[in-house]
């Protein structure tokens, strides 16, 4: 069945994407489904276009993940969405999410924006989204997340190179 605005609109908390991501428990449907986060990721990339004047094939898209078991999953159907709009994903393994927020900061990581696939302290079954540009967080400018904007001493801005690993991914032809 296909999805609807108010599916995506419960998915929506704050400036995040939250939702159930894998069976388990009962009366909790799987609402971030690939198709979901597919589809969420690609927005991203529209947004970025917007806010950057760079064409999505311009777009450089960082894409890290918690240790939860459902991140490997969906983080493929992000990078799909990513890549299927002509941006290009780069996967950032495991990383959490201070580093792939700062990732977009810094001139020698070079990426436009950055997406976390994490749900913090969320029962196991969950999982969600956090979307990052050079500015901070991606609603509301989020300047507190950007490193470059706090002050040393509060939060340190010594990490420079922020993911662990870096790999370009490429969908399946």
């Amino acid at each position: 069945m296909p999805l609807t605005y108010d599916d995506f609109k419960k998915l929506a908390n704050g400036s995040d994407i939250r939702g159930v991501a894998i069976p388990g428990v009962p009366d909790e449907p799987v609402t971030l489904t690939p198709e979901a986060a597919n589809r969420i990721a690609a927005g991203f990339v529209h947004f970025l276009s917007e806010t950057t004047g760079k064409s999505p094939a311009e777009l450089q898209i960082a894409v890290g993940h918690d240790s939860r078991i459902s991140a490997l999953a969906i983080k493929d159907s992000v990078l799909t969405g990513l890549t299927h709009t002509g941006a290009h994903g780069i996967d950032c393994v495991l990383a959490s999410t201070p580093p792939c927020s700062w990732r977009p900061s810094f001139e020698d990581t070079a990426a436009d924006g950055s997406i976390t696939i994490t749900a913090s302290h969320l029962p196991y079954n969950r999982n969600g989204l956090k979307f990052f540009t050079a500015a901070g967080g991606a609603d509301k400018g989020g300047h507190s997340e950007n490193p470059r904007l706090r002050r040393r001493g509060k939060g340190s801005t010594r990490h420079t190179r922020p993911c662990i690993e870096v790999r370009p991914h490429r969908p399946l032809l």
